[in-house]
């Protein structure tokens, strides 16, 4: 299936977004739109945008967009609840819709966007690497990992189904990562050199609409439903170098072994424990630059080698621990 969500639309909604909201250096930004409505009723759909939010509720505070919205008629009843969640580093979305029809009526059941290419939850930062011992210009090499999981799915086999996680920086020039309609995680390395601000976006975007019930044709029930979470990290691979960020949030920096959760599924959740270890075995034996993180000698730092230097360096990172 395509994914509605072009390039160009984006960039268009990017600007639309600039326009309405003026863009700050870190911020949260939540975007619905929900349709229940039974045969073109008098239910409207229900538009949510937080706006920009800086740092509400404090740092590390995420912020939180739920609804539930419903229409009944003797002619069909539809209703849903979705969250949309933002955080630095950390988007979720995830909810469910139902609707049935009677004969000859139509029902509308969705949850997509309020203009084409509107994330269903967004942040925006501003990075900056700083060293005591390099010049102000040295370049700095970041790897950027994007880790997508979930599903979204529809018991209409027709109906609109599409999601996709971004992890982009501002010019697309840098790193620009996308997972789109399945779970999955990619990484890209750029070069930032030191002092020079970088602004970086996380996006989490999903589109879901039953179909079959707006035809008036025969008789459903169907469902859409969605949960899925997005999550990234900045890694420094230049020694002697850390990042300082405008919303204090650090993207998994001070704990380069924290890979896996529960399952072993790779996607950071805070702890340490053998789901971290599976995640590192898989990614060294599919030789992805994830696992590449020690030189000769157990250094740490990539060298496009896979061996036992990046076991000494993972290791020495997981005992480490996080802060």
């Amino acid at each position: 299936m395509s994914f509605p969500f072009s390039v160009p639309a984006l960039l268009a909604g990017l600007s639309l977004c600039t326009a309405a909201h003026a863009q700050p250096d870190c911020g949260l930004r939540n975007q619905m739109r929900i349709t229940n409505q039974v045969n073109a009723g008098t239910a409207q759909p229900v538009i949510i945008d937080t706006g920009w939010q800086v740092l509400p509720g404090g740092q590390g505070v995420p912020l939180e967009s739920v609804r539930t919205t419903f229409d009944s008629s003797p002619n069909g009843t539809t209703s849903g609840t979705w969250t949309a969640r933002s955080s630095f580093g950390f988007l979720e979305f995830f909810g469910q819709a139902t609707g049935s029809n009677s004969p000859g009526f139509a029902v509308n059941c969705a949850c997509d966007e309020p203009q084409e290419g509107a994330p269903k939850a967004w942040f925006r930062d501003t990075v900056v690497a700083v060293s005591d011992t390099l010049a102000p210009g040295a370049p700095v090499t970041i790897r950027a990992t994007l880790v997508l999981t979930g599903a979204a799915g529809s018991s209409d086999p027709g109906a609109v189904r599409a999601f996709r996680a971004m992890f982009f920086d501002d010019d697309l020039t840098l790193f620009n990562i996308a997972i789109t309609n399945a779970p999955g995680s990619d990484d890209e390395t750029f070069i930032l050199p030191v002092g020079a601000p970088l602004t970086i976006n996380g996006q989490l975007l999903c589109t879901l609409r039953a179909q079959r019930l707006t035809t008036a044709q025969g008789v459903f029930t169907d469902t859409i439903e969605a949960d899925l979470s997005a999550s990234v990290l900045l890694e420094v691979l230049t020694p002697e170098v850390t990042i300082a960020t405008c919303s204090g949030a650090s993207y998994g920096l001070p704990c380069s072994a924290d890979l896996g959760r529960q399952g072993g599924v790779a996607q950071p959740d805070g702890q340490l424990d053998n789901n971290d270890f599976i995640v590192f075995i898989d990614e060294f034996f599919d030789q992805s630059t994830v696992a590449d993180r020690g030189s000769t000698g157990g250094v740490p730092g990539p060298d496009g080698a896979f061996d036992n230097n990046d076991f000494v360096v993972f290791v020495d990172q997981f005992f480490a621990g996080c802060p």
